[in-house]
């Protein structure tokens, strides 16, 4: 049986990373974006694939498990670390939720107005996301209320609705053209939510993602 804690590393390889060490325990993976991802639970052989990285080259970080998270943080001097939980689409095709939006790839002159409200990348990352078509722009009746994309790394996020337009479920049609247009390109839909992110883990019940018990973090 498949076990849902690889799906992360399985897009991440699907999208062109680079897996760099693993065992049958674990997997160390550089993604095309930069970000490293790391489940390893036996801690010598973590401590043994974190001594051979550098720390100047690695920035970010995603790890599985408190104790590779502990390593990591100590071994290449992360200065924080925030809890997420995995969640995972079950099936192979999109939730079925009536798409009342219409959707657009987002264009270089939208970078302005997505940067103004979202703050969760720099604004060359998102420029980026933009020219490699990560992007999408939601509309009602041709005005934007929102956008969504997926992360180069194969995750889905980037889910922003605009203030005047939320409490209307623009938020879960968003999320499942995007698991659509996952499964279009051969991707598991998945996401990492933080953990403290109430409306968006609500939203991902409300779906019917599969919560996936394994302890995720982001190491910046």
């Amino acid at each position: 049986m498949r076990n849902k804690v690889d799906i992360p590393f399985e897009n991440a390889i699907q999208a062109g990373g680079r897996v760099v060490r693993h065992d049958k325990e674990g997997k160390l993976v550089e993604a095309p974006s930069g970000v490293w991802m790391l489940r390893q639970p036996n801690e010598s052989v973590c401590r043994a694939w974190l001594a051979g990285l550098d720390r100047q080259k690695v920035e970010v970080m995603m790890v599985q498990g408190k104790k590779a998270r502990d390593l990591a943080m100590v071994t290449l001097g992360f200065s924080s670390a925030h809890a997420c939980q995995l969640v995972v689409w079950p099936n192979s095709k999109a939730p079925a939720t009536a798409l009342t939006l219409s959707f657009r790839k987002a264009r270089a002159d939208d970078l302005d107005f997505i940067t103004s409200r979202y703050d969760l990348l720099e604004r060359e990352e998102l420029a980026a996301y933009i020219d490699n078509g990560y992007l999408w722009i939601a509309l009602h009746e041709q005005t934007p209320v929102g956008f969504v994309g997926r992360h180069a790394e194969g995750s889905m996020g980037l889910l922003e609705v605009f203030e005047p337009f939320r409490r209307h479920g623009f938020g879960a049609q968003l999320e499942t053209f995007m698991i659509g247009q996952m499964l279009s390109e051969g991707f598991t839909p998945y996401a990492d939510v933080f953990a403290d992110n109430g409306n968006s883990l609500s939203l991902q019940r409300k779906l019917g993602m599969t919560f996936v018990p394994c302890e995720t973090f982001w190491l910046f």
